[in-house]
């Protein structure tokens, strides 16, 4: 704060009244689907306390698009959720997540209470992904950008992670690390194609002014694809783990929770596949080649 006092020019007062009902409906709303979802792990999904809050979000939501379609001043701006390409973006970057973090939480689980690996080591061990991630993104695929059309990149990508997924869905109890490896390089790799053309394509064709509002509408996008993906994932671990143990009284409750696990681990899968043929239909603007080239630089 002292330092941009000091070193930041000032900027005037704009005349812009900030749009406190939709944001309050809106996080209300998503707060509310989050909550549901999560609940799902231990109150089952045909319980009220399950049901109501995500009907409540969803409702919230649609409140929320009126809203913004009413107000002088909105806080998102449907037009520019109009734009085909872009829109296309929002839904690859809030559902691409899923799967990923998907990877970070069960892949936390596998470790830990499968493999008994400490926190630190679990975090040693997912460096690869990280690593590989970086490395792609550096060395490829900013070279790849100018040259190719984004769904060239994002759609493959999706379907390289989606691998990854796959992969891991079928570690058993006495896997050893290489299997895991694998799987994190391959969400490193594929991911690497999705997310610096997606955030280059989300302000694309957008006026000056409200690049920022674009902007911001990418990053809130995979807030919430995070969030929702997390309690998601979890219930449908828990949930899978639940049936397993009733059909299988006498089985090990390791296995029934690596069942859980490999259940929720291919339904992201299934999901970031679903995505991958979302960005190639929706994702079809051929991207000037120096202005891409500016962008991601």
């Amino acid at each position: 704060l002292i330092a941009g006092r000091r070193f930041l020019p000032f900027m005037p007062r704009g005349t812009a009244r900030i749009d406190l009902p939709g944001g309050v409906v809106a996080s209300v709303g998503l707060v509310a689907i989050v909550y549901g979802l999560g609940e799902a792990a231990t109150k089952g999904w045909g319980s009220a306390t399950v049901l109501w809050p995500i009907v409540g979000g969803v409702l919230l939501l649609v409140l929320f698009g009126r809203i913004e379609s009413r107000v002088a001043e909105p806080l998102l701006p449907l037009r520019i959720l109009r734009h085909r390409t872009r829109l296309g973006t929002y839904i690859v970057l809030g559902t691409g997540i899923i799967g990923m973090y998907g990877l970070f939480l069960l892949l936390s689980y596998y470790l830990q209470v499968i493999k008994h690996y400490t926190p630190a080591g679990t975090g040693f061990a997912f460096l690869p992904m990280t690593l590989t991630l970086l490395a792609t993104s550096n060395m490829l695929t900013r070279r790849l950008l100018p040259l190719l059309p984004p769904r060239l990149l994002i759609a493959p990508g999706l379907l390289i992670a989606s691998s990854g997924l796959f992969v891991f869905s079928g570690v058993g109890i006495g896997s050893g690390y290489g299997r895991v490896l694998l799987a994190e390089m391959l969400m490193g790799f594929g991911m690497s194609f999705v997310f610096t053309p997606a955030i280059t394509n989300a302000t694309a064709g957008v006026a000056p002014r409200e690049t920022g509002v674009a902007s911001a509408v990418a990053n809130t996008c995979q807030q919430i694809g995070a969030s929702v993906g997390v309690a998601l994932l979890n219930s449908l671990a828990a949930a899978a783990t639940t049936r397993f143990a009733r059909a299988h009284r006498s089985a090990d409750p390791l296995t029934g929770l690596l069942h859980g696990y490999s259940v929720a681990v291919r339904t992201s899968g299934s999901l970031m596949v679903v995505t991958a043929v979302v960005a190639w239909l929706l994702i079809n603007q051929s991207r000037d080649r120096k202005s891409t080239r500016l962008n991601s630089s």
